[in-house]
């Protein structure tokens, strides 16, 4: 009987450390496949803002904030046809980096923050030996990892 026993508490240890070496590799997937999102997203970032008119696009709207610009005012301050502005508009928004609004014929567009910070966050994730702290000043680390672990 305590052969059975010491037998049976074997099996139990074995598939218990069988579960966990199961869920460090669950676990390390999925590391590896939320890195490659985030370098994915990073990609079609740094590309959308990596052409003259998106780039003035962009750093208009975050002047903007919450407020936001109409589609023709951007146009109109940026010097571009309208049909222009709304492919390069599409590509901001394809990346995550804007968001737009309806009402009635006018449509406003805003920034995503978040998107940036998600960005920022990414590039200073191996920075200085993944001390990214040492990259830029801890006050303004702590509040892009705040901003983007806030919900949306």
């Amino acid at each position: 009987m305590a052969e059975r026993q010491r037998q049976a508490t074997k099996t139990a240890n074995e598939a218990a450390q069988t579960d966990l070496v199961d869920q460090a590799r669950l676990e390390a997937d999925c590391r590896e496949e939320n890195a490659l999102v985030a370098q994915q997203q990073a990609l079609m970032i740094l590309s959308a803002l990596g052409q003259e008119t998106r780039l003035k696009a962009f750093r208009l709207l975050s002047v903007a904030g919450d407020e936001g610009i109409g589609a023709g005012g951007l146009a109109k301050h940026l010097g571009t046809p309208h049909n222009t502005l709304s492919t390069h508009l599409a590509i901001l928004s394809r990346a995550g980096l804007i968001t737009s609004e309806r009402s009635g014929r006018n449509i406003t567009y805003r920034i995503v923050p978040e998107s940036l910070s998600n960005l920022l966050l990414f590039l200073l994730d191996d920075c200085c030996n993944a001390m990214p702290e040492a990259c830029m000043p801890k006050s303004l680390l702590e509040s892009l990892r705040l901003g983007a672990s806030s919900p949306a």
